[in-house]
């Protein structure tokens, strides 16, 4: 399986763009750890240039590498995207998406 993850709001849910903010350290050591299971993790960002540097360094000092950034991996057969902010104290349907999608 694929997750997409997007950076602000996920890893970093209270970041301020275009810094970084701390660290979502749950989601980070999950999706390190999901990785370590076989597991292809993709930074989906709206970031670019240096921003978009930053990030991957953030995460790589974190201890999470990725197996693309803002780029398909060609053998996808399933795919989670990531999105948005979960925050304590929002209503359960604010608190972020996850999208699934099956591609063809």
């Amino acid at each position: 399986m694929t997750i997409a993850v997007d950076f602000d709001g996920v890893l970093t849910p209270n970041g301020h763009w275009p810094d970084t903010g701390e660290p979502n350290t749950k989601m980070i050591e999950w999706l390190i750890m999901f990785r370590e299971i076989g597991g292809k993790v993709i930074l989906w960002t709206n970031r670019t240039g240096k921003a978009l540097e930053t990030a991957v360094e953030f995460c790589r000092y974190n201890g999470l590498e990725f197996d693309s950034v803002n780029e398909n991996i060609p053998e996808i057969l399933g795919t989670a995207y990531l999105k948005g902010a979960i925050r304590r104290g929002q209503p359960e349907s604010n608190r972020g998406s996850l999208y699934r999608r099956q591609s063809m």
